[in-house]
């Protein structure tokens, strides 16, 4: 295996350059094969050959309806030579992940259901505009310039790097139901709504008494389309398209190391630093903090296509385009990463009108990044205008305003980055990479340093006096610090790479380190998803089944929560927040959205505080408290398997009901799950 491909007019000059594919080609079924093995060998074969529905969805997905359209879109929205063939390959995801969201605006806008059948004649138009030939040339013209298409030892081993990452992603979630912990849920529910609806929508019944949708939906969006792509249920296009987010990083760290830096070998280094050895984005899987991350994937490529165009030696309509698309892109899929790349992006013009002091230039790079972001704002204004009209505005508000201070207080901490969201050994690196690019005089990677400043600084606002605490926290910032500091530590590895050109055996050395890296992060990456993220067990699916089968339709369930968000929500803790989604039943508990939208009765949100802050103190078993029940109209109480795992934080005594079974007869209990029926008082 090798890093560096050889020139296009070079031929092979020994055995070792002329055997390369080959061996990238056997490099990559090793992987392959030690993934399976750290994975379990037969359990991961089983899995495999039982969820080929799910698997063959999310791949033919990955190709078809993000890949294509993304290359499609740069194929016509990039001058010839802008992008070589890989560069355009990693932007291909991140143009991929930006276009659902537009499209389903779009689709809003003229009153156009979504379906399967659209989603497959996109991709189908996505593969025509990849191969149809341009002005000037010929469909035979064409077909001989696809066949003349030899990728390098370097296209096969990023190429087949990808596919590793593709296989432990796959495995990682084998034996998950749903995608993990809290946030999930309402991801799945805002994709299961969007389903239903054929796009975007209002109402969320059945499911919650929510009125109103402003919760940004570019992640929601790639899920539905690979729903309808592969007519997979929410939950598994969620699960899966989580995944697919977390893969993108991948060819998107190879892709922003490689620009920055100018190295393909600091490129194919910041691939491996970030999908096999450094905790994040894997953990990512832990969490469904998805929405965040696929932002993340879009803010790669709308800086490199920013800079693509401020670089370029004349104004062009089709790098304003790409920019464009991605800026939307990302304003749809999330808020919070869309002011990192405001800052990002100021940082990034700054930087270049100080490396070219004149008025002219000045000028030059305001009138290109002036049209971008305000074609930008035009294709997002209608979802902008809704998020004004939202209780968005409104909590953004009372954060610059001072209220919520004590909440505010706790979370606008920097966080400890050492080890958890960045390895010890890849500091050491980075401070390297600092010096490196200090000594080369190197402005883009030391940009990367400032970038990273930044986002620290907009985490503690209050150091430079603004009244912003609160609405970025340090842990937002924490975990995707990954994305501007891991390039750093690639940096000085990449250039000693180079320099290795005419000493073979250092360069093997180097390879061997690669590949035992890679090799090294099978293990640990196989125990990745944890049941201390995990909310919903095959005990609670079991639960559910019954639920939907032994219950009224109008049943409703006092599930588990715990008090977050500085106490000003209610959280579901165990498997019971699934109720709703999973069998149309309703809980006490809504999606965590009802923090953010509105609801036919405006104390919506008010009311469920106050149920649980009353449960604080009273007891269910106690007088009070069933009648507490009867007033909120619920018919059973739901315990689920991690709280009978975990005993987190929920204040009741559910043993204590056992003591009562003709007020709280035991209707359900099986493998963790406890189900008790509350009977009327006499």
């Amino acid at each position: 295996m090798q890093i560096d491909s050889l020139a296009a007019n070079q031929l092979p000059t020994s055995r070792w350059q002329r055997f390369q594919p080959w061996l990238n080609l056997l490099g990559v079924i090793f992987f392959m094969l030690v993934a399976l093995a750290s994975f379990g060998l037969g359990q991961s074969l089983v899995w495999l050959t039982t969820h080929t529905l799910e698997i063959g969805a999310s791949l033919s997905f990955m190709l078809g309806g993000l890949l294509l359209p993304g290359w499609a879109v740069i194929r016509w929205c990039s001058p010839s030579g802008r992008f070589d063939r890989l560069e355009r390959w990693a932007l291909s995801w991140s143009i991929g992940i930006a276009l659902p969201p537009i499209l389903l605006q779009l689709a809003d806008l003229v009153g156009l259901p979504i379906n399967r059948w659209l989603v497959f004649g996109y991709g189908g138009l996505a593969l025509l505009a990849a191969i149809w030939p341009k002005k000037s040339s010929t469909w035979p013209d064409r077909l001989t310039e696809l066949k003349r298409i030899r990728p390098s030892s370097h296209a096969w081993l990023l190429i087949g790097l990808t596919s590793v990452i593709v296989l432990q992603r796959l495995l990682v979630v084998r034996d998950l139901a749903v995608a993990q912990w809290g946030d999930s849920y309402h991801h799945s529910m805002i994709t299961q709504l969007l389903l239903d609806h054929g796009g975007l929508f209002e109402t969320w019944h059945p499911y919650a008494d929510l009125t109103t949708f402003s919760y940004h939906y570019g992640f929601h969006a790639n899920s539905a389309f690979l729903a309808w792509w592969g007519q997979l249920s929410a939950t598994s296009a969620v699960l899966y398209m989580g995944q697919m987010i977390n893969i993108a990083v991948g060819p998107l760290a190879y892709l922003l190391t490689r620009r920055l830096s100018g190295n393909k070998a600091a490129g194919i280094i910041a691939l491996v630093f970030t999908c096999f050895y450094n905790t994040m984005p894997s953990f990512y899987v832990n969490w469904g903090r998805f929405t965040q991350l696929t932002g993340q994937v879009i803010l790669v490529g709308v800086i490199v296509a920013w800079l693509a165009l401020l670089d370029y030696k004349a104004f062009n309509w089709q790098l304003v385009g790409l920019a464009v698309i991605l800026t939307t892109g990302l304003v749809l899929t999330h808020y919070l990463v869309t002011i990192f790349a405001v800052i990002i992006l100021m940082l990034m013009v700054l930087a270049l009108v100080a490396q070219h002091p004149r008025f002219d230039y000045a000028k030059q790079v305001l009138w290109r990044g002036g049209a971008v972001g305000l074609i930008s704002a035009v294709l997002a204004a209608p979802w902008l205008y809704t998020i004004v009209q939202s209780k968005l505005t409104a909590i953004a508000r009372n954060y610059v305003t001072g209220y919520s201070q004590s909440y505010a207080s706790s979370v606008a901490t920097l966080v400890a980055i050492v080890p958890f969201y960045i390895k010890a050994p890849l500091m050491i690196l980075i401070g390297l990479g600092l010096w490196l690019a200090c000594a080369q005089r190197n402005w883009r990677m030391l940009w990367l340093a400032i970038w990273s400043l930044g986002l620290e600084l907009i985490a503690v606002p209050y150091v430079l006096n603004l009244p912003l605490s609160g609405i970025i926290t340090g842990f937002a910032v924490a975990i995707m610090l990954y994305l501007p500091l891991i390039p750093l530590a690639a940096y000085p590895l990449g250039w000693l790479y180079q320099r290795w050109q005419h000493w073979p055996w250092l360069r093997g050395v180097s390879m061997v380190l690669l590949l035992l890296t890679i090799a090294w992060s099978m293990p640990w990456q196989s125990t990745l998803a944890t049941d201390q993220y995990r909310m919903f067990f095959a005990g609670d699916q079991q639960a559910l089944n019954w639920i939907e089968q032994a219950t009224a339709a109008d049943a409703k369930f006092l599930i588990n929560g715990i008090m977050s968000y500085g106490d000003a929500l209610v959280v579901g803790e165990d498997g019971g927040v699934w109720i709703p989604l999973l069998t149309k039943r309703q809980t006490t508990i809504p999606p965590l959205t009802y923090g953010s939208e509105k609801a036919s009765d405006p104390k919506f949100d008010y009311n469920v505080y106050l149920l649980y802050e009353a449960l604080r103190t009273t007891p269910l078993a106690s007088a009070e408290g069933r009648q507490l029940l009867q007033a909120q109209g619920i018919d059973y109480i739901y315990s689920g398997v991690r709280l009978s795992q975990n005993n987190p934080k929920f204040q009741q005594d559910i043993q204590a009901l056992r003591y009562l079974p003709e007020q709280f007869p035991i209707v359900y209990e099986r493998d963790g799950v406890v189900i008790f029926a509350v009977k009327a008082q006499q």
